[in-house]
C-alpha cells in the first residue's frame, strides 16, 4: 500500500486488485482508487467531499437483468443503486448486488448515448459506435454468497449525466445487471 497523507488521517492507494469493500472507495480512474477509512482527512477536494458526504442518498433505483443483449445469471440476480443527485467532483452512491456467481469478477461501467446528457463527458468510445461513450470505472468481486455492496465515489468531469450503469461479467464481457438511463449532476470542485 502507498501512504498518501501524513499525520492523523490516513489515505491509502491500493495496488491493482479486486476489492471487497467495507469502507467507501473513491474511484479516480479504472484502476486507481482510494479506500477511505474512518479517520480520513482532506487530501484533495474530491476525497474530502466523499468523506464528508457519507451517506445520505436522495434516490434509489433497481438494477435488473438485461434484455436479450445481455445475459441472465438467474431470476434472483438483482441490485440497486442509491445516490446523490448532485455531488461535487463525481458520482456518489451505494451499490448493492445479489444473486451473482460466487467469488466472481465483474466490471462496473457507466454507458452514455449520443443524444443524452453526459455522453461527451465519458472517457472511452464504444467500439463500432464512434458517437457513444462509456467509462469502465471499477473491477469488483462478489463474495462467496454472490453479493457485493460498497459506497462508491467516481471522479467524473463536471456536468449533467443521463447514463446507464452496467455490471459486466469479466469472463465474456456480457452485461448481467443494469440500470437503464438515470440522471445525476457532477458539480465543480
Amino acid at each position: 500500500m502507498k501512504h498518501l497523507l501524513a499525520g492523523a488521517a490516513a489515505i491509502f492507494v491500493l495496488p491493482l486488485q479486486i476489492l471487497h469493500a467495507a469502507d467507501p472507495i473513491a474511484i479516480l480512474s479504472r484502476n486507481e482508487r482510494v479506500v477511505i477509512d474512518a479517520e480520513v482527512g482532506a487530501k484533495q477536494t474530491f476525497v474530502a467531499g466523499v468523506a464528508a458526504a457519507r451517506p445520505a442518498f436522495e434516490q434509489e433505483l433497481p438494477l435488473v437483468n438485461p434484455p436479450e443483449w445481455g445475459k441472465t445469471l438467474s431470476p434472483g440476480t438483482r441490485g440497486n443503486v442509491a445516490f446523490k443527485r448532485t455531488f461535487s467532483g463525481g458520482f456518489f452512491g451505494r451499490l448493492k448486488l445479489e444473486g451473482l456467481a460466487s467469488a466472481h469478477r465483474y466490471l462496473l461501467t457507466f454507458n452514455g448515448r449520443p443524444d443524452l446528457k453526459g455522453n461527451d463527458l465519458l472517457p472511452s468510445v464504444v467500439t463500432g459506435l464512434p458517437d457513444e461513450r462509456y467509462f469502465d470505472f471499477l473491477d469488483i468481486e462478489s463474495d462467496r454468497d454472490g453479493r457485493y455492496e460498497a459506497i462508491l465515489a467516481v471522479s467524473l468531469k463536471p456536468g449533467a449525466y443521463h447514463v446507464r450503469l452496467y455490471v459486466k461479467d469479466t469472463d465474456d464481457w456480457k452485461i448481467v445487471l443494469y440500470r437503464d438511463y438515470f440522471e445525476f449532476t457532477v458539480g465543480k470542485q
